[in-house]
């Protein structure tokens, strides 16, 4: 065993005694590569931070397992967190699922949406949102480009990345069909489901709505659960 391999172990069983326990898909991640190396930048009670040598996928920047929470950035990335402003809110990327596969950008834009209708009267809001463009960088920053990338971080995790205690999301599903009007004029109609959280700094869920599946004609008809939902959040004034 050479030097380097004799460096990796050791950082290994010093700061990662449960990588034995990790998924395989993390095992992987780390076993990626033979140039790959392991270098310990900085340890917390919860979280480990540490850079390693592999640049071949955008999403290698960043990620996270269930057990110890680590962050894993590329060799000479530096990834501190956000001064946390705990009644401050953050709209993250909301899971689009289309006929069965996820849309990135439709996300994106549901994302979108939502919090630019927060923005039309943003004195009924009772808190303070952050930017979103704010929020997309610090996520960006993080290795985090869209919905499916937060599937690999919890809640607290990720309120440390963008620096705020009040979490919103959304998981959008849509299955399309089409039916005959007529003899000569279908109709496309759009089998939809929102579903709607918010967490806390810690996790823990404090708000939730689910809308049941419904089949309106347009794509873009969730938008109406959207407005819905955040109207009856604890964060909103009532008129």
């Amino acid at each position: 065993m050479n030097h380097f391999n004799i460096v990796i172990c050791i950082s290994l069983s010093v700061f990662f005694p449960s990588l034995a326990q990790t998924t395989s898909a993390n095992t992987k991640l780390l076993a990626v590569g033979t140039t790959s190396e392991v270098i310990e930048k900085e340890v917390g009670p919860n979280t480990v931070i540490y850079s390693y040598r592999q640049k071949d996928h955008k999403n290698d920047k960043i990620r996270a397992n269930d057990h110890t929470n680590h962050l894993i950035t590329n060799e000479n990335d530096s990834f501190e967190y956000p001064s946390m402003k705990v009644s401050h809110g953050a709209v993250l990327p909301f899971e689009f699922i289309f006929d069965g596969s996820a849309n990135s950008q439709a996300g994106i834009e549901a994302q979108e949406f939502y919090f630019n209708t927060l923005m039309n009267a943003p004195e009924l809001n009772k808190i303070i949102y952050q930017d979103i463009e704010t929020t997309r960088e610090r996520l960006n920053n993080a290795g985090i480009y869209d919905a499916k990338d937060l599937n690999y971080f919890d809640m607290p995790l990720i309120a440390k990345i963008v620096g705020a205690g009040i979490l919103v999301t959304a998981k959008i599903t849509i299955n399309t069909s089409s039916t005959a009007e007529s003899t000569n004029n279908d109709i496309q109609l759009y089998n939809t489901e929102t579903i709607f959280k918010i967490y806390n700094k810690d996790g823990k869920p404090i708000f939730f709505k689910k809308e049941a599946p419904f089949t309106p004609t347009s794509k873009n008809s969730y938008q109406l659960a959207l407005n819905y939902f955040m109207k009856q959040t604890p964060y909103y004034h009532k008129l």
